[in-house]
């Protein structure tokens, strides 16, 4: 799904709802994002990553575990 704009809480809650099925993968630029998904991903759904799509020369691009960064708030 693309969401227009500023629509971080909309991107956020599709991913939670679809991990409800399956593995969900959100890529964004947008920090607020990160933490929206750290601050509401449900221990018992399936695993969010999410990851930048900046196109600059990065020999490493980093995947966030949601469900790894979520367990360690507790």
């Amino acid at each position: 799904m693309h969401a227009e704009a500023d629509a971080d809480v909309q991107i956020v809650e599709i991913a939670i709802i679809a991990a409800d099925k399956s593995d969900v993968v959100v890529i964004g630029e947008d920090t607020y994002l990160l933490v929206l998904l750290c601050a509401h991903a449900k221990v018992e759904a399936n695993n969010i990553y999410f990851t930048s799509d900046t196109k600059a020369s990065q020999k490493f691009k980093t995947i966030w575990d949601i469900k790894k960064h979520e367990s360690n708030r507790k």
